[in-house]
C-alpha cells in the first residue's frame, strides 16, 4: 500500500516538472519571435536605405543623360549665369527649376485623368552653377570656357530612409555660345 501512495505522489511532480519545462519553452519561443521581427525590421531598414540610394544615383544619371543631349545643352547655352537669383545666405546661384525628370513626369502627367497628379510633385533636386572660368584640361584660352555645376539630389522614403547625393560635372563651351 505504501507503494501505490508514492506513485500517486510521484504523477503529481511529474505534472509539475511538464508544466515548468513547457513554460519555458513558451518563453523561449516568444523570445525568438521577437528576435525574428527585429531582425525582419532590420532587413526592411537595410533594403529601405538601399531603395533611396539607388533612387538618387538614378536621378543624377537622368539629369546627366538630359543634359548631354541638343535639348539639354541648350538649355545650359540660354542661362544668363550672372542675373540668375542666389540662393539665401549662399553665394552659389541655383537654377534650373524645372529638372529633366520633372519634365518627364508632367509630360506623363498633362495625359492623365488625375488633377491631382501634378500638385503632389514633391522635388528636392537642384542642379547649381558653382562657376565659369579657364579649362583646366589645357584648351585655348581664348577659344573655350568651362562651366562647373552641380547636381545635388535628396530622397526619402516614408519610413525614414534618406539620402543626399552630389555630383559636379563641367560643361565645356565656345566663349561665343556661352557668355
Amino acid at each position: 500500500m505504501n507503494n501505490l501512495h508514492n506513485i500517486h505522489s510521484n504523477r503529481g511532480s511529474a505534472l509539475v516538472m511538464s508544466m515548468i519545462f513547457l513554460l519555458v519553452l513558451t518563453i523561449a519561443g516568444v523570445t525568438a519571435m521577437r528576435f525574428a521581427t527585429l531582425e525582419e525590421k532590420m532587413a526592411a531598414n537595410s533594403q529601405a536605405s538601399a531603395h533611396v540610394f539607388q533612387q538618387a544615383q538614378s536621378e543624377i544619371r537622368t539629369q546627366l543623360k538630359h543634359l548631354a543631349t541638343a535639348a539639354g545643352r541648350n538649355q545650359l547655352n540660354s542661362l544668363d549665369y550672372p542675373t540668375m537669383p542666389k540662393e539665401a545666405n549662399s553665394t552659389t546661384l541655383k537654377y534650373m527649376p524645372e529638372t529633366a525628370s520633372q519634365r518627364e513626369y508632367l509630360a506623363v502627367a498633362s495625359t492623365e485623368t488625375s488633377t491631382n497628379l501634378i500638385s503632389n510633385i514633391n522635388d528636392n533636386r537642384q542642379i547649381r552653377f558653382v562657376r565659369d572660368g579657364h579649362c583646366g584640361d589645357g584648351s585655348s584660352i581664348g577659344l573655350f570656357i568651362c562651366i562647373d555645376f552641380e547636381i545635388e539630389v535628396e530622397a526619402a522614403v516614408g519610413s525614414g530612409a534618406q539620402t543626399h547625393q552630389a555630383q559636379g560635372f563641367t560643361f565645356k563651351n565656345n566663349v561665343a555660345d556661352g557668355n
